[in-house]
């Protein structure tokens, strides 16, 4: 049996690894995810931060916030690991947002976690303790 990850492939390197950073993933409910990151990204250990996020895809998250609030550099492999998330979350009615270190100079290109993003999140981890009323709209779109 082959299993083939739902990013695509990931190219071999040829260097041995670099550090890797700290990162740790949070799925609060099926639909929401959460991944934060210290350290750190670059092509090297690229590969633990695709593992990061295929496991929360498989587990069926739609909607993603990936916070890099504590990076110290990013390569752009990482973006790309990053980009390929968004497009199949996009697939699923979902999204990939970022919470950027101010210090990436690749941050403005990023889409931001909007506040009602950061909303969902938390009414996610905090439980069902309330009913949900939005829908998960986009930004700037009222359900």
């Amino acid at each position: 049996m082959t299993i083939t990850s739902p990013l695509g492939p990931l190219t071999a390197l040829a260097s041995p690894p670099a550090a890797a950073p700290a990162i740790r993933s949070v799925q609060p409910d099926r639909d929401h995810g959460v991944l934060e990151v210290a350290g750190a990204l670059c092509q090297d250990n690229a590969a633990e931060l695709r593992q990061r996020v295929e496991g929360l895809l498989v587990a069926g998250v739609r909607f993603l916030l990936v916070d890099l609030a504590e990076v110290d550099g990013c390569d752009p492999v990482v973006i790309g690991v990053l980009a390929d998330a968004a497009r199949l979350l996009e697939g699923r009615q979902g999204w990939l947002r970022i919470n950027p270190s101010r210090d990436l100079p690749i941050a403005e290109k990023l889409d931001e976690a909007t506040l009602p993003d950061l909303f969902a999140i938390y009414r996610a981890s905090a439980g069902p303790s309330r009913p949900d009323v939005s829908s998960h709209s986009p930004p700037g779109r009222r359900p």
